[in-house]
């Protein structure tokens, strides 16, 4: 699995369109502040575009993992060093 974090979502509000109308990007961004997740088709159903927080991927490794394996996983990443 591969996300796209801040540096996309401040790509996406300055820099680069991802392909995606105003409108769409607008969407995403707008989401992504609201919940820590934007995302957008491109073309097809499906397939597109996200934008994750931290705090939400963290989150739904939570949700799949479970809290007890959650903390370890924490524990194992150094400090400053998730990519987003």
């Amino acid at each position: 699995m591969t996300t796209h974090g801040r540096l996309t979502a401040w790509r996406m509000e300055h820099v680069a369109d991802y392909g995606l109308a105003p409108s769409d990007r607008a969407a995403v961004l707008e989401s992504y502040r609201s919940t820590g997740f934007g995302y957008c088709d491109q073309g097809q159903h499906g397939y597109g575009i996200s934008v994750s927080s931290p705090a939400w991927a963290l989150g739904q490794v939570r949700l799949v993992v479970g809290d007890e394996d959650y903390r370890h996983l924490r524990a194992a990443i150094p400090r400053g060093r998730a990519a987003w």
